[in-house]
Parts: structure tokens; C-alpha cells; sequence
């Protein structure tokens, strides 16, 4: 007996035994001869991919014999196969509906199979035993949908693609060129995921940001329109301010600013921040952009920035009135 051989008989032995104590099987029925003979079941256990308990003769592990080559029916094989296979590996955001449902049979063959795993067709075509094969016809196509659909979905949990960004590249950006470019070119946390961490359950689905983000204020919309008109999804960090978003929005991150700002009780403190910080995020205005120069040209000449007299702009000092000093436009 080789070591492989050797494995699958310890894995089944255990099976077996554990299978006995989950079933309460009757041990003695269990100790018969082997179904597999040269007038019954002699073709069982000689495909290129076999079951480890039909690889050792073990029927007893999923049949509990009940009388001499009687067993009791099967009404339960999502929790037969879990006696042995972990079921915590197929919980995930969108589980398939066979793995959910426990009908493993569906796709894999309980015995045996010429095909790794013990799928029942080899590669796409196993999906196609229930998906229909319409949706991979057309002028552009897939470039896995020839091969395995597995290239990209997880078959238990096929929304959490387990996929390197080469792959991610050869499958979403074949489509959606523009997104992988921002994604490359605007880094930020949502680089690291992979596409379905967002676009999870069907193609095409587009999150609400608050499934993972948490909204900066209760004077901004928990709607997702409301996070796009700041937020571009895949550069999220190149942000666009509207001109009438409210200032308690920009305050979350620029929290010092804004309190100075209030405190400052000036004409300041009733601007929204786009009036001076508009369009892209960080543009600052000039000063002179709204106000008018001084009349009298030797304040500029001894001092040479606004705040040198005025303090900054979310704070400004007291200066005294003069027709030297200029007026808001």
C-alpha cells in the first residue's frame, strides 16, 4: 500500500468511525463484505478521482446498512457531507445555493469521477448543468468562460473571488478599462480589494457605501448619490467639493479649522468652505480673488501676506478701519 493509499484509509477509517457514533449506525451491518465484487458495483472505484471511502471498500461511511445489502435512505446529504467536510468553508456573503441548500450532490459526484474534485462535467461545463449558457454568447466574451468559471468565482461562495490582480485584470478590466486605470492611478484602501468586495451578490450591483463606511455627518444624506457627488468610488481620495456642501461635512477631517472658524465670529463664519476652497479638494483661493487690494500701496510693500496683519483666514484678528483698507468685492 503506497502512502496516498495509506492516507485516504486512515481518512476513511475515521470517517467511519465518527459516521457510527452521527448515525448510530448498527456496527455489525457495517463489518459486511464489500460491496465492491466482480458481480456487484465492479466498476466502482476506477475513475482517475475516487471517493476515500469507496477507495477502501468503506460504503458504510454515507450507507448506514440497516440488513444484509439493505440501507437506510439518504434524506439529509448537505449533512452527511458535512460529518467529514468542514461546511464553515462555504459561508461567505452570497453563498451558491447548492452548497447552501446541501445538494453537493449536484455538482459532485458522491463516487467517483474522471474529473478532479469529482465534478460531474469538467471545467465551465459543471456550471453549465444549471446555469444557463446563453449568458456567455455574444461578440465579446469571457475570456474564462471556455476554460473554468473557477478562475474566477469560488464554487461555494462565488462573489468572494480568491483572484490575484492579474487575474482581476484579465476579468473585470477586460471590460471596465477606465475603473482599472483610476484604481492604479489614485491609490487608496479600496485598491487592495478585489472588485466583488463591493460589486458582491450579481454583476452589476453597486453597494451603498455605508455597508463598510460610516457617514461623516447627520447633515449628509446616508444615500449613495450623496457620498458620489464628493467621493468618486474608484479614486475616492480625489475629492470634489459641490458648492452647497454644508461646512459640518468638511469639519469631520478638518476639525480644528472649522472650530476656529466658528469662534471667530468674522463674515467667514457664515461662508460654506467651497467659497473658498471650491471645485477640487485643497484648492485655496487667493485672498485677492475676493478682496480688493489696499489703496494705500505701502501696507503690501511692508507686509508682504494678508496674514501677516489679519491672522489666517479661519481666525482672523481685528484690524482697524481705514479707507487704506480694502473692501469685499
Amino acid at each position: 500500500m503506497d502512502f496516498k493509499r495509506y492516507i485516504i484509509s486512515v481518512l476513511a477509517t475515521f470517517c467511519l468511525v465518527l459516521n457510527l457514533v452521527w448515525l448510530d449506525a448498527d456496527v455489525s451491518a457495517a463489518e459486511k463484505p464489500s460491496c465492491v465484487t466482480a458481480e456487484c458495483h465492479a466498476s466502482m472505484g476506477k475513475e482517475g478521482y475516487v471517493h476515500g471511502p469507496v477507495a477502501v471498500n468503506q460504503c458504510a461511511v454515507c450507507h448506514k446498512p440497516t440488513a444484509s445489502h439493505e440501507f437506510k435512505a439518504i434524506t439529509d446529504t448537505g449533512k452527511l457531507c458535512n460529518v467529514c467536510h468542514e461546511s464553515s468553508h462555504f459561508f461567505g456573503k452570497v453563498v451558491h445555493p447548492p452548497a447552501e441548500k446541501g445538494y453537493c450532490t449536484g455538482c459532485h459526484n458522491p463516487h467517483q469521477s474522471p474529473y478532479q474534485f469529482m465534478l460531474r462535467q469538467e471545467g465551465a461545463n459543471v456550471c453549465l448543468i444549471c446555469h444557463d449558457k446563453e449568458f456567455a454568447v455574444g461578440e465579446y466574451i469571457h475570456s474564462s468562460v471556455d476554460k473554468a468559471c473557477t478562475e474566477c468565482h469560488s464554487p461555494h461562495t462565488p462573489w468572494e473571488i480568491p483572484a490575484v490582480r492579474r487575474k482581476l485584470d484579465q476579468a473585470c478590466y477586460t471590460c471596465h478599462a477606465e475603473q482599472d486605470r483610476e484604481m492604479k492611478t489614485y491609490l487608496t484602501w479600496h485598491t487592495e480589494f478585489y472588485c466583488s468586495t463591493c460589486h458582491h451578490t450579481k454583476h452589476g450591483y453597486i453597494p451603498q457605501c455605508l455597508e463598510c463606511h460610516q457617514r461623516h455627518t447627520d447633515k449628509v444624506s446616508v444615500f449613495l448619490d450623496a457620498c458620489l457627488t464628493c467621493h468618486p468610488p474608484h479614486k475616492a481620495r480625489q475629492v470634489i467639493s459641490p458648492a452647497d456642501i454644508p461646512k459640518e461635512a468638511c469639519a469631520v477631517c478638518h476639525r480644528s479649522q472649522y472650530e476656529l472658524l466658528q469662534q471667530s465670529q468674522t463674515k467667514h463664519s457664515a461662508l460654506q468652505c467651497t467659497k473658498c476652497h471650491p471645485d477640487n479638494h485643497r484648492t485655496i483661493l487667493r485672498c485677492s480673488q475676493c478682496h480688493v487690494e489696499p489703496n494705500c500701496a505701502g501696507i503690501h510693500q511692508k507686509n508682504m501676506l494678508c496674514g501677516q496683519c489679519h491672522g489666517p483666514a479661519h481666525a482672523l484678528r481685528p484690524v482697524p478701519q481705514s479707507p487704506a483698507h480694502g473692501n469685499v468685492r
